[in-house]
């Protein structure tokens, strides 16, 4: 059984993502864990029983660091649907091209077939909290422009993957990424813009539904 997440130092699970980021699961060693640590591996067996149980830990803190739920104050004084879907894309961006958190998306990638439930643990990220907001956004759009909606929390799910993809792929694979806030807003703008037009309908016909796979 797994010790509670407070009894385990955090010198050794940084360590231990150290380790996996270079080398992966199969090619990191205790041994070699311990002494980037600094400690015996007698020391790092005693919090964890083996290596795979010192890399769930790894994901499970990796997922509680890179939270993103959101504060739907932060709403409040945006003036239209636009504005507030372009700020919680925005905020999407921000946070999910930070070094720690594309850290985590990497040792997620690498070594999915050691992680049980790997979308779970993506979920626990507060990928939920967000799409609630964006289908409360959603639902206050359609609202007042006088349309429905069918699958709201698909249509939101669509809308933080199509502002996340591209910019979050570049972040991963481009060493030369460069978190620059003013392309992030232009990026979150020109989604948001092309969403609503995508979504709302047409000489006053109803958004059609979306397609059962997306």
């Amino acid at each position: 059984m797994n010790r509670p997440t407070g009894d385990q130092p955090a010198f050794l699970l940084d360590a231990a993502a150290e380790m996996f980021l270079a080398a992966g699961f199969d090619k990191t060693s205790m041994n070699e864990i311990a002494a980037r640590a600094g400690v015996s591996k007698t020391t790092v067996h005693a919090y964890f029983r083996d290596k795979l149980e010192l890399f769930h830990a790894v994901v499970r803190r990796g997922a509680s660091k890179t939270n993103l739920r959101f504060d739907p104050a932060l709403l409040d004084s945006a003036q239209d649907t636009e504005e507030k879907l372009s700020r919680v894309a925005l905020i999407l961006l921000e946070s999910t091209t930070e070094p720690e958190h594309l850290a985590f998306l990497r040792i997620l990638v690498m070594e999915r077939d050691r992680i049980p439930e790997p979308l779970r643990v993506v979920n626990e990220c507060g990928g939920h909290d967000v799409i609630d907001v964006v289908t409360a956004v959603l639902s206050e759009d359609a609202a007042e422009h006088g349309y429905s909606v069918p699958e709201l929390n698909t249509y939101a799910a669509m809308f933080t993957r199509i502002a996340l993809a591209g910019v979050q792929l570049s972040a991963l694979l481009d060493p030369g990424f460069r978190r620059d806030r003013t392309l992030l807003q232009a990026h979150a703008n020109w989604i948001t813009a092309v969403f609503l037009r995508g979504i709302r309908p047409r000489d006053g016909a109803d958004s059609q539904p979306l397609p059962s796979n997306i």
